[in-house]
C-alpha cells in the first residue's frame, strides 16, 4: 500500500486525517508523513493498522466493500471455517 491508496481508503470512510491517525493509534504527524508519500510504499506497521481500521470500519459501517482486498478475502475464509461443524 502507497500513500496515495492510504489516502483513498481514509476518504472511502470520510475521514480527516486526525480521525485516521487516532484510529490507526499514529500522530498526525506520522499518519501525514505516511499519506503525503505519494507512490512510495507505506511502512508495514501502518498498512496493517490502516487495513485493521478498514475491517473495523466494514464492521460499524455494515459494508463489507470498505474492508481492503486482502483483508476480506482472509474474513470470507475464516467465516467458512466457522461455518464448518466439523471445525468448531
Amino acid at each position: 500500500m502507497d500513500g496515495n491508496a492510504l489516502m483513498s481508503l481514509r476518504k472511502k470512510f470520510g475521514l480527516t486525517q486526525n480521525a485516521m491517525a487516532a484510529k490507526m493509534g499514529l500522530s498526525r504527524r506520522a499518519y501525514f508523513n505516511s499519506e503525503v508519500s505519494g507512490e512510495e510504499k507505506i511502512n508495514a506497521r501502518h498498512q496493517l493498522l490502516a487495513e485493521r481500521v478498514a475491517l473495523s470500519e466494514a464492521v460499524s459501517q455494515g459494508d463489507p466493500s470498505l474492508a481492503t482486498p486482502n483483508v476480506r478475502q482472509e474474513a470470507e475464509a475464516l467465516a467458512k471455517m466457522l461455518d464448518d461443524p466439523k471445525r468448531t
